[in-house]
């Protein structure tokens, strides 16, 4: 339906709409993020990136399902695959930081968070994924089984009587690492694997099982394999996991230094030195907030960090002159740490270290981008919702919107984390 950016007007907003079964972990809350943004700014275009885009170019071969030519021309059915937006950056990245083109390099990129895609890249293009007509195809994540036998579906329907709805729900929900281990987090999950836990050890036996499968599958529609690249929350921080695929994959000519895989900082190739495919893990790109956060930062005249901007000074070189300068930095950022905050900088370069809430920003850029960035925080996580390691939000207190409703109605006037 959609193959690139699309500029919203009401009939995308409506086909987007139709289109919440397909993704109902994600769809509801990025539609009720747009919404609000576009009630509080009805002038301003809008536009939408499709994590579907970036796996258009799959052949028929890939993304055809054998099932009947009605069922294919009626209701559009095929492999979708998703994740394309990570899938896209991660296999770009991987091309610049091994210094080679994209012409030619066979690369398997591997989304691992709450939610886990593989992607088997040739040339710059997607050839084949994981995921298919919706995001719970595929791997085990944090609540989604993966793939499962269409047949079960239909027994517990047939046989037990269970409602369709009470079925997806308990595949999207209910299952994955949530139902092996009890925890969809894998970092819990690891933790009780290395106290003896049988049931967590074998939810990652099981979890490294279909990894290093989809891997393979993915190495052959490439021809082979030049490149495996690890992100996410789970490809970025779990050494185990990554080393325990390597271990799987060996005979592809895989393998990973150990002392560089347990000491992941950023972008970085963990590839040991017998191994004949390069092994790397790529950071997730900077949120667009941060991005422009950055840009917006290199425009500012920032003084050195001895002589910080005083309020009411005037920035003429700012991304909206004349307005003066608020001497407060709140930039807010995920943690992978059970949803806690920590402040970042503006960007690098910018001679600053950091120092709480004093740092270089006009109020207008500051204000602004924090609005946004709360809106879109607010609007897209709920009480149950798990982050990309698939850490529970479990609390009320934990959640934005409950802090921003206590101050609304003044229960609560500071709160430990501030805006």
């Amino acid at each position: 339906m959609f193959t690139g950016p699309v500029l919203i007007d009401g009939a995308v907003r409506e086909q987007l709409g139709d289109l919440t079964d397909l993704a109902p972990l994600h769809q509801p809350k990025s539609l009720a993020a747009l919404d609000a943004v576009t009630a509080q700014l009805p002038g301003v275009p809008a536009v939408v990136c499709f994590d579907t885009a970036f796996h258009t170019t799959i052949p028929p071969a890939a993304a055809t399902y054998a099932v009947p030519r009605e069922w294919q021309e009626r209701y559009a059915i095929r492999r979708y695959g998703f994740h394309g937006l990570s899938h896209a950056y991660c296999s770009k990245r991987a091309a610049q930081l091994l210094g080679r083109p994209v012409a030619g390099l066979r690369t398997v990129t591997c989304h691992l968070g709450a939610g886990a895609s593989l992607a088997a890249v040739l040339d710059g293009r997607s050839v084949d994924t994981t995921m298919g007509f919706t995001p719970l195809e595929g791997l085990v994540m944090a609540t989604r089984s993966g793939t499962v036998d269409p047949g079960l579906v239909l027994w517990l329907e047939e046989h037990e009587h269970l409602p369709p709805h009470e079925v997806a729900t308990a595949l999207e929900q209910r299952s994955g690492l949530l139902a092996l281990a009890g925890t969809g987090d894998m970092r819990k999950v690891q933790a009780a694997a290395d106290r003896g836990d049988p049931d967590a050890r074998l939810a990652i036996d099981v979890y490294i099982h279909r990894l290093a499968g989809g891997i393979a599958a993915m190495s052959a529609a490439t021809s082979g394999i030049d490149v495996l690249a690890f992100t996410g929350g789970v490809g970025e921080g779990s050494a185990m996991i990554l080393r325990r695929a390597a271990e799987r994959l060996a005979y592809l000519g895989v393998a990973v230094d150990i002392h560089r895989n347990d000491h992941v900082r950023d972008d970085r190739d963990i590839t040991a030195a017998v191994a004949t495919v390069r092994t790397l893990v790529i950071a997730r790109a900077r949120r667009p907030a941060d991005r422009r956060r950055g840009a917006a930062a290199a425009q500012h005249p920032i003084a050195p960090e001895t002589s910080p901007p005083q309020r009411g000074v005037t920035g003429s070189s700012c991304c909206c002159p004349g307005a003066p300068w608020c001497g407060r930095y709140a930039t807010r950022r995920r943690a992978e740490d059970e949803r806690r905050f920590r402040f970042r900088l503006p960007g690098p370069g910018s001679g600053l270290k950091p120092v709480g809430y004093e740092a270089g920003e006009c109020r207008g850029c500051s204000d602004a981008l924090r609005r946004e960035e709360r809106g879109r925080h607010d609007q897209r996580l709920t009480v149950g919702d798990y982050d990309d390691f698939g850490g529970l939000l479990a609390t009320r207190d934990q959640h934005p919107a409950r802090r921003q409703a206590d101050n609304r109605t003044g229960q609560v006037r500071r709160r430990r984390h501030r805006y």
